[in-house]
């Protein structure tokens, strides 16, 4: 697999991902984080994601990070 002009992993896994999706062009990453996660929901606040209530009676909180916009931390 060929790994995208602009992926780096020196920022750890996160940012990588954020950077890998942005090089080829994606304009949002969403996921589903169980409500119970504190620390994944606590990573992806300073990631820079948004939280927003999951579709499950509380049991998720799906969390979105718009790629358009350059986010201090990344």
């Amino acid at each position: 697999m060929r790994v995208p002009s602009g992926c780096t992993n020196s920022c750890g896994a996160g940012s990588a991902l954020i950077a890998c999706a942005r090089a080829v062009g994606y304009e949002t990453l969403e996921g589903a984080v169980l409500a119970t996660n504190r620390p994944m929901l606590t990573l992806t606040e300073h990631l820079g994601f948004v939280s927003e209530p999951g579709n499950d009676s509380n049991h998720t909180v799906n969390v979105v990070l718009s790629l358009n916009q350059q986010h201090a931390k990344n």
